[in-house]
This record gives C-alpha cells, structure tokens and sequence, in this order.
C-alpha cells in the first residue's frame, strides 16, 4: 500500500477509476451521485485530460493554476483504493479539499485521513492560510475526522432538484431595479456582493479578497474550451438597484448534449428578497429555452435564505444537504 501524489494528466483516469464505486454509499443511498451527476463530473475530467497539451502551455501564462488540481492517490496492490484533492481559489491563500473518496470496501480504515492529512500538508506548504471543504450534511464519521484534523464547522448548503418542464408563471419584475449580462472576466459583481452580504464567519474562513476571485488570464482562456467540449451554454447577470449598487447575481449552465443536466447559481442580497423569485423565474425560463426537458440543480448556502424559501416554493426538491468546515493553518 502507498501514498502518493496526484499527477496531472495521468492521474485523471485512476480518479475516474475511483470514483466509479466511490461514489455509492450502501448504508446511506440517498447521498449516491445519481447518473447524470456522475456523467457530468466524469466528462468534465475526460474534457481536461483532452485539452491537456494546451493547459501545460496555459500554465506558463498563470503559474497559480498549477494549484488547480493537487492532491492524492492511495494505492494498494496495484489497485486504486482512494483519491483526495486540494486545490487553491484563484490566487488567494484559501485552499479548497475535495473529492475524498475511498472505494466502500476499504472504508473505516484510516485511507481517508492520511489522504486528507497529506493534502492539508501540501497546502500549507504551498501558503494556505485557510483550508475549507464540504462533507454531507450527516456523514458523522467524515465530521467526526475532520474536526479531529482541527475544522469547525462554519456555514452550509443544501442542493436543490427541479425537474419540472411546465411553464412557470410571469413574476412581475419589481420597479428600480436593472438585470445585464456580464462577461467571465468581470469579477467585481460578485466580489462586490459577497464582501458586502456574506456573514463574518463565512468571510473569516473564506477571505473576500481580489485574488480569490479574479480569474487567472489562462483560465479565461480554459473555460469557453471545456464549456465547447462538454456542450454548456453559459450566461451570467448582475442587478443593480437604482443607485448603482449590486444586489444580486445569477448564473446558468445549460448543456446541449443529450445528457447531462442543468445547473443555476443564484445570490442575493438579503435586504432586497423582492428580487428573488423574480430572477430565479427569469433565469429557470431562459435554461428551459436553451435546454428544455431536462432536470435544474442549484445549491444554495445556508445564509441566502430568501432563495431557500423561493426555490422550496417553486417546487425544488431538496436532495440533500452539506456542511461546510473550515481550518485556519
């Protein structure tokens, strides 16, 4: 058995490999990625292992997207057991551990941790000050591990399902207020909203800083190909009050594939809740004008609860719910 590390491109497929049974959870099917999601993540990872030739020479114009995708791979008798990765956000010191995974059979044997402890090693080599992650919302076992490595919990999300296809009805879009497209390279919007309404703890673990949220020029370059490979529409909107102000951004995600599915991100700023169904109407219409019949998932944090209530309204259903952990090094 061995640790060692995740190497790009070539580790791609002992993720992929992974992840094809470390995605089911026998005692607990309810948290199992269903098809389509797993479709979705495992095409995004064929995508960049293809564009892969032009991301080695993307990382020579943004040497910070070489922490994209760290991590690493447990081994056992030549067969892939578990996988962990950590990456950095943006170009900021907040890390971001993700896709743990250990293949059912070989749980509860302490693979998970030494994963997660080399990752948590490796960021702090590499300067993190924060280090977050994402655990569902009751897996004690993985709480339980990760509060003894030193994460206490700090916010949450719960992801929402809409697949209904029946036209919804107009909201009335209320007075003041201008909805405009933006581009992938306007980062202020959501910078701006973020600092301005998320709480202190979240901002305490995830610092609202230029560098997390500026995207690196290579990644500019990236995105539109991956989006062109996996055939996702992309659109994104800011609203402004009528004194300038932003108060709320959304983003759709529409494949055009025959599979797949659909994703909206929506934020906005409590003390404008006039604006959330509204906008969660307009953009549901335009992802069902691009990419009709097929299933909307949007995760929302704990804290924007106007969108909480407006998608449950709706007709959202909650598939299931994440905590998210912090760790200051």
């Amino acid at each position: 058995m061995s640790l060692r590390p995740f190497t790009m491109p070539k580790d791609i497929d002992s993720m992929l490999e992974v992840w094809k049974s470390a995605a089911r959870y026998p005692d607990h099917p309810e948290w199992d990625m269903q098809d389509e999601e797993q479709e979705a993540a495992l095409d995004t990872l064929k995508t960049v292992k293809k564009l892969w030739p032009i991301m080695r020479v993307l990382l020579l114009i943004s040497p910070s997207m070489k922490d994209m995708m760290r991590g690493f791979i447990w081994d056992e008798n030549g067969k892939k057991i578990g996988t962990a990765n950590i990456s950095r956000r943006g170009n900021s010191d907040t890390w971001l551990v993700s896709n743990v995974a250990v293949l059912p059979e070989h749980r509860r044997k302490g693979i998970a941790r030494k994963l997660v402890e080399a990752c948590l090693q490796l960021g702090k080599e590499r300067g993190a000050k924060k280090i977050v992650l994402d655990v569902i919302d009751g897996n004690l076992p993985a709480q339980q591990l990760y509060a003894r490595l030193g994460f206490v919990n700090y916010s949450g999300s719960t992801t929402f399902d809409y697949e209904s296809s029946a036209p919804l009805a107009e909201a009335a879009w209320p007075a003041g207020y201008t909805l405009s497209p933006y581009g992938a390279s306007e980062w202020k919007p959501r910078f701006d909203l973020t600092a301005r309404t998320a709480p202190p703890l979240v901002q305490e673990y995830e610092p609202v800083v230029e560098s997390a949220f500026r995207p690196p020029k290579a990644a500019l370059i990236l995105m539109p190909l991956i989006s062109r490979f996996t055939k996702t529409v992309t659109h994104r909107y800011k609203v402004l009050a009528a004194d300038g102000q932003i108060v709320a951004i959304g983003r759709i995600d529409a494949v055009t594939k025959k599979s797949g599915f659909n994703n909206l991100f929506v934020r906005v700023d409590p003390a404008h809740p006039e604006l959330t169904l509204p906008l969660l109407t307009r953009l549901i219409h335009e992802i069902h004008a691009v990419s009709p019949g097929r299933k909307i998932e949007i995760e929302v944090p704990t804290w924007q609860t106007n969108v909480m209530d407006a998608v449950q309204k709706m007709g959202f259903h909650r598939r299931y719910g994440y905590v998210r952990m912090g760790l200051t090094t």
